[in-house]
Protein backbone atom coordinates (compact mmCIF):
# COMPACT_ATOMS: atom_id res chain seq x y z
CA UNK A 1 0.00 0.00 0.00
CA UNK A 2 1.03 3.61 -0.44
CA UNK A 3 0.73 6.15 2.39
CA UNK A 4 1.03 9.93 2.50
CA UNK A 5 0.81 11.94 5.73
CA UNK A 6 -0.06 8.70 7.60
CA UNK A 7 -3.12 8.10 5.37
CA UNK A 8 -3.43 5.22 2.91
CA UNK A 9 -3.80 6.77 -0.53
CA UNK A 10 -3.68 3.69 -2.72
CA UNK A 11 -2.19 0.40 -3.73
CA UNK A 12 0.69 -0.21 -6.12
CA UNK A 13 -0.64 -1.84 -9.29
CA UNK A 14 2.58 -1.92 -11.31
CA UNK A 15 6.11 -0.56 -11.33
CA UNK A 16 7.72 0.34 -14.63
CA UNK A 17 10.82 2.14 -15.82
CA UNK A 18 10.53 5.17 -18.09
CA UNK A 19 14.20 5.05 -19.11
CA UNK A 20 15.35 7.40 -16.35
CA UNK A 21 13.79 5.96 -13.18
CA UNK A 22 11.06 3.67 -11.91
CA UNK A 23 7.45 4.82 -11.74
CA UNK A 24 4.85 3.52 -9.28
CA UNK A 25 1.48 3.12 -10.92
CA UNK A 26 -1.02 3.25 -8.05
CA UNK A 27 -4.77 2.88 -7.79
CA UNK A 28 -6.00 6.07 -6.13
CA UNK A 29 -9.80 6.07 -5.66
CA UNK A 30 -10.22 4.03 -8.84
CA UNK A 31 -7.85 6.21 -10.87
CA UNK A 32 -4.37 5.37 -12.11
CA UNK A 33 -1.74 7.74 -10.72
CA UNK A 34 1.96 7.67 -11.63
CA UNK A 35 4.41 8.55 -8.85
CA UNK A 36 8.12 8.76 -9.70
CA UNK A 37 10.19 6.40 -7.53
CA UNK A 38 12.82 9.01 -6.68
CA UNK A 39 14.15 10.41 -3.39
CA UNK A 40 12.05 13.58 -3.74
CA UNK A 41 8.83 11.54 -3.44
CA UNK A 42 9.76 8.33 -1.59
CA UNK A 43 10.18 8.90 2.16
CA UNK A 44 10.31 5.30 3.40
CA UNK A 45 9.88 1.73 2.19
CA UNK A 46 8.75 -0.87 4.75
CA UNK A 47 9.16 -4.24 3.03
CA UNK A 48 7.94 -6.23 6.06
CA UNK A 49 4.58 -4.45 6.09
CA UNK A 50 4.51 -3.76 2.33
CA UNK A 51 4.10 0.00 2.81
CA UNK A 52 5.66 2.81 0.79
CA UNK A 53 5.50 6.24 2.43
CA UNK A 54 5.49 9.08 -0.09
CA UNK A 55 5.62 12.86 -0.01
CA UNK A 56 3.62 14.42 -2.82
CA UNK A 57 3.67 17.81 -4.44
CA UNK A 58 0.44 19.74 -4.96
CA UNK A 59 -1.29 18.69 -8.16
CA UNK A 60 0.35 15.27 -8.50
CA UNK A 61 -2.86 13.62 -7.34
CA UNK A 62 -6.23 15.01 -8.37
CA UNK A 63 -8.15 15.34 -5.10
CA UNK A 64 -11.70 15.97 -6.29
Amino acid sequence: MVKCDDKIIGKVKTIYNNGRHDILNIDYNGKNVAIPYVDAFIKDVDLNNEVIEVELIKGLIDED
